[in-house]
């Protein structure tokens, strides 16, 4: 009988122990904050159901580090303690003990990567929006990184964000990503700035500021923004400030990056969404999408489809052809995206975009004695983009490889009122008589990139870029009767064959555990051979010539960050971003060399070196998300397309400018029903060194740049029961604010502040989506930053009023 006892003890007293065995080993969600060290343990205890011992007195003055995720109760003893003076030390299953570490058991310090931040999902069915966004993983810088960790001026606008905003173009996000403007030439016709970084508003002579991409592909050279709809897209991100070493020539203010929904390779799915809107008070506007998602073979191979057609209404009549709501447009296309997986790590994608916009006549008006008029020649426009691209993912035994092939066609026609202009090549200047643009694009480009492993003790990407092809520019000039105009006047053929070369790498180099020293930089060459020929027809003149450029240089990255706690990230940064030089051609001025009166024959290269100081703080529930940067710019040797000299358009080097700023965002959800945003950016951009071959003020600024500018966006989120049907209802409401600035460099030019607020209301259930939207909601009539026609804008007092009031109706269906 007593044996029989004992073994009934061993074998209980056993159990218990296996029990608090398994229980010690047992892993646990865990988030601990970084906090007074005898608070994190009694934290710990809580949470994991163990034990532990320790003198209150010696740990009550140490922080611990803060731990989210899953571990066990000793891996996370391990990672309280990693930078204390302590160590825990099991006393049984379940039980442990604190006491100070001996001199002999101290490891000596080695780098740790600062943990990343996994924010808290919210307990219900509204996620937190921001949450999202800043634990989605971008590449806009090259690397896979969170928005989290960047230590960069950068932001994202995920899908979800998308839907609710109605987002169909760029511009329409513009206020959300808080440092991003858009002119207002008109569609197809426009391009972004970043932080007031800004040349003037016409496009496609000289490239943009900011660089435009489709994923890894850049989208824009010599042009204007080809302005992709926005449909079935996963997420925009940006990058301001200049990024040479990442991306080369034509970032000088930035990155806006486009990221489309991956193929699924699991999942058969198909959308279809309608929209109809009325703009102004007669104007109606539709839009048409499809989208189709179709796995070939499951987890290898599948393809995705989109198609889209957009008609948007007219709000501007033409009084001489008697037209209503002459500026009228139409965008159409689609993509086809083929995924093929080769194995687990091996990818190959293959792209296909294509897209036309069409637009019957330009949207500024003509100011005289009060009167607005349009001009006497319709001004119509076309955009017409394609591409083809080609890419692989797999890993090597240096780290990952990346490389794109993109094939890219672009043209852009323009035409413009040349009334009144070109005395000297016509016997009639005031009969009414356009002038056309007709540019022509092909490029193709490779982009290999490859990245360090996965925790690398020094993570690093290395890269080549090769460009080459030719950009194609027609001028015409026409005369004779009036609508038919089947004479030429003067007629311009220009062609520019470009390549350029480039190598670029990155690497990290860890200072501390939580101090990173980034080191990038591009070394780069161009080539640049031009081919043109002028001609005026009725005097049988003709102009001739051909010219060769190239150019090295070299665009440096340095950054260093701090990752001052888990929430707290500071950083310091100076980079450099660049574009090349180029000829003038045609137009019968007196091109002269460098030094002498502009316009030259040759226009230098500009560059842009910004210095930052930045920092972002973001609550572990990703409730509260606060950032804020001061940058200093220093540009030198600025590109404009401003120069008019025979009322033909030329480009010149206007001088330097210096221009400090700062940046403000903050994202607030209080609750699970409120999703507040607002930003702010301050700038002082001066012209400070004008140069005096260049017609420029003394005290001129940069064309289009305000001194501030402001956003903000409300969103509401509810779960309702509507006509018997359960959904989410969300509403948001949104405004954008901008100061006054100048439509050119030379005084008189000056461009009104300006105010826009837009309304969404979506409601989702089961598969429906049902959206109505307005925008403008107060009609306003605010002037834009539009040159509107580039020949006139010395002639003609031009203004560019917003879109008027446009409301509209969204429907969409998913079908699984």
């Amino acid at each position: 009988m007593r044996s029989r006892l004992v073994s009934a003890i061993a074998a209980a007293s056993l159990a218990a122990a296996i029990a608090q065995s398994v229980q010690a080993e047992e892993r646990h969600q865990l988030n601990i904050p970084a906090m007074q060290l005898d608070a994190a343990l009694l934290e710990l205890a809580e949470q994991t159901d163990i034990s532990i011992a320790f003198d209150f007195d010696s740990v009550q003055s140490v922080t611990s580090d803060a731990i989210n995720g899953q571990f066990t109760p000793g891996e996370a003893l391990d990672i309280i303690l990693a930078d204390t003076s302590f160590r825990a030390i099991p006393v049984s299953p379940g039980a442990w003990k604190i006491q100070p570490a001996s001199p002999a058991e101290k490891p000596a310090r080695e780098w740790r990567a600062p943990r990343p931040i996994h924010f808290v999902p919210k307990p219900d069915t509204f996620a937190s929006i921001r949450s999202d966004e800043l634990d989605k993983v971008i590449v806009i810088s090259k690397r896979t990184e969170s928005l989290a960790q960047i230590a960069r001026s950068a932001d994202i606008i995920s899908a979800n964000r998308l839907r609710t905003l109605d987002a169909v173009s760029t511009r329409d996000v513009a206020g959300e990503l808080g440092t991003v403007q858009f002119s207002n030439v008109g569609p197809g016709r426009n391009k972004p700035y970043i932080r007031g970084i800004s040349d003037g508003a016409l496009a496609g002579r000289v490239q943009s500021t900011t660089g435009l991409y489709f994923k890894d592909i850049r989208l824009t050279y010599a042009a204007p923004d080809p302005d992709l709809r926005l449909t079935d897209v996963d997420s925009i991100s940006v990058l301001s400030g200049p990024q040479g070493a990442l991306y080369g020539a034509g970032s000088i203010g930035g990155i806006i990056r486009i990221q489309p929904n991956p193929v699924d390779l699991d999942a058969t799915g198909f959308e279809i969404g309608a929209a109809i809107e009325s703009t102004g008070d007669k104007s109606i506007g539709s839009s048409m999408d499809f989208v189709a998602n179709i796995p070939i073979v499951e987890n290898k191979l599948g393809l995705r489809f989109v198609a889209y057609d957009q008609q948007t209404g007219g709000w501007i009549d033409h009084e001489v052809p008697n037209i209503d709501d002459a500026n009228s447009s139409r965008r159409a296309g689609g993509r086809l995206s083929l995924k093929w997986k080769l194995s687990q790590d091996t990818t190959i994608d293959l792209q296909a975009v294509s897209q036309g916009i069409k637009v019957e006549d330009s949207q500024y008006l003509i100011q005289d004695g009060g009167e607005t008029f349009r001009p006497s020649v319709l001004e119509p426009h076309d955009n017409d983009f394609k591409l083809l691209s080609a890419s692989i993912e797999t890993p090597i035994p240096l780290g990952s490889l990346m490389s794109t092939t993109s094939l890219l066609s672009h043209r852009i026609y323009s035409r413009y009122d040349a009334t009144g202009l070109f005395a000297d090549l016509l016997p009639d200047a005031s009969s009414p008589r356009p002038i056309d643009e007709d540019d022509k694009l092909f490029y193709i480009t490779n982009e290999s990139r490859l990245s360090s492993p996965a925790n690398a003790r020094i993570p690093w990407f290395a890269g080549v870029f090769l460009s080459q092809g030719h950009t194609d520019r027609d001028i015409y000039l026409h005369d004779g009767a009036i609508g038919i105009w089947k004479d030429i006047a003067y007629e311009e053929d220009r062609r520019d064959k470009i390549t350029e070369y480039a190598v670029f790498g990155e690497t990290i180099w860890n200072l501390g555990e939580r101090i990173t020293l980034t080191t990038g930089a591009r070394a780069f060459a161009y080539d640049i051979k031009v081919q043109a020929d002028s001609d005026v027809l009725a005097n049988d003149v003709m102009q001739a010539f051909s010219g060769h450029l190239s150019e090295q240089g070299f665009a440096p990255d340095v950054r260093l960050k701090w990752q001052v706690t888990p929430q707290l990230m500071t950083y310091m940064s100076a980079a450099e971003g660049y574009r090349g030089p180029g000829f003038n051609t045609g137009g019968f001025a007196d091109l002269t060399p460098p030094g002498q009166a502009q316009p030259n024959r040759i226009f230098n290269g500009d560059e842009l070196w910004t210095y930052e100081l930045g920092a972002r703080f973001i609550t572990p529930d990703a409730h509260l998300t606060l950032a804020a940067t001061i940058f200093q710019n220093d540009w030198k040797n600025l590109q404009t397309d401003e120069l008019l000299v025979n009322n033909f358009v030329f480009t010149g080097n206007a001088g330097s400018s210096s221009g400090y700023g700062a940046e403000f965002h903050i994202a607030f959800e209080p609750d699970r029903h409120w999703a507040l945003r607002a930003h702010a950016i301050l700038n002082e951009p001066e012209v400070i060194h004008p140069n005096p071959n260049f017609p420029i003020d003394a005290d001129a600024v940069l064309p289009g740049a305000t001194e501030w500018s402001s956003s903000f966006s409300a969103t509401r989120r509810a779960h309702i029961t509507f006509f018997d049907r359960s959904g989410d209802l969300t509403l948001a409401l949104s405004g954008t604010f901008t100061g006054p600035s100048s439509l050119l460099f030379g005084a008189g030019t000056k461009i009104a502040s300006q105010s826009i607020l837009n309304m969404h209301a979506n409601f989702e259930f089961d598969t429906w989506h049902f959206g109505v939207y307005a925008e403008n909601l107060l009609d306003s009539a605010d002037p834009t930053f539009s040159n509107g026609n580039p020949y006139q804008i010395r002639h003609w007092d031009m203004t560019t009023p917003l879109r008027p009031r446009t409301i509209g109706l969204r429907v969409s269906k998913s079908l699984p």
